[in-house]
């Protein structure tokens, strides 16, 4: 009988302890619900705060033209390590042309957009390549008036959700017409700069160049490591031909 009553006893204990412990998660539930949350701006006032943050609607309107100048560092840890540091000139011009050139150990590549025309080209060969990608996005990166002509580049976007990136709570702003994660956007809650397209690149070291601020370092995240835009010179408005993004003649 004086062990019967025990184990009831303890089987009442842990009903108890058991239903208090349900309630105080059924509690927690109801206060989290009732947490008030932000709406989430709309993409016209991410972009419009991303404009600000760079230096203004005005300041980007009176730029035309890019010349950057630069080192690409490759540093992937493949089979072997691979350490490459290759100097770039990179031109753009209203509205989305652009030429990059690599002078590598192996001789001199080009990548270029007329505005039409994608293409690539070195020692040995000139074929025509993919706008989407490397392209689309360097173009827009290096575009003078990047920041007004976000849409441009990346249509029908609008905002998904707030995501931590790197420990910065960032605005996820989506696509519909480019709908992979390659080409999402991620601009700082805080600052409202972009800091991030798609998860391999990282537009960084913003530093103001004629009233704009710009990306000195942009790091393309790679298998094994990275390739990295290092800029050294920043130039806005230094006359550019048009011919220099037009598609070379085979070779």
């Amino acid at each position: 009988m004086k062990y019967a009553v025990k184990a009831v006893t303890i089987v009442i204990l842990v009903t108890l302890l058991l239903v208090t412990m349900l309630m105080l998660l059924m509690a927690r539930d109801v206060a989290a619900q009732e947490l008030p949350v932000d709406p989430l701006p709309t993409v016209d006032e991410v972009l419009d705060n991303y404009i600000e943050a760079v230096g203004g609607r005005e300041a980007l309107e009176k730029l035309t033209t890019t010349t950057c100048t630069g080192e690409l560092i490759d540093d992937l840890q493949w089979e072997e390590h691979i350490y490459n540091v290759t100097p770039f000139e990179i031109y753009t011009k209203l509205p989305q042309k652009i030429l990059a050139v690599y002078h590598g150990s192996e001789g001199v590549v080009s990548d270029g957009f007329d505005g039409t025309t994608a293409w690539s080209a070195d020692t040995s060969e000139t074929k025509t390549a993919t706008w989407h990608g490397i392209f689309l996005k360097l173009g827009f990166i290096f575009n003078a008036q990047g920041p007004l002509h976000v849409e441009e580049f990346f249509p029908d976007l609008y905002v998904d959700r707030i995501e931590d990136v790197d420990g910065r709570r960032a605005y996820c702003v989506k696509s519909k017409k480019l709908d992979k994660n390659s080409y999402y956007l991620y601009f700082s809650v805080d600052t409202g700069l972009l800091i991030r397209i798609g998860y391999h690149w990282w537009p960084e070291d913003y530093r103001m160049v004629d009233g704009v601020m710009v990306p000195f370092r942009v790091v393309l995240g790679r298998k094994g490591g990275s390739s990295t835009y290092h800029v050294a010179e920043w130039k806005h408005n230094l006359p550019v031909d048009d011919s220099i993004f037009d598609m070379p003649d085979a070779k």
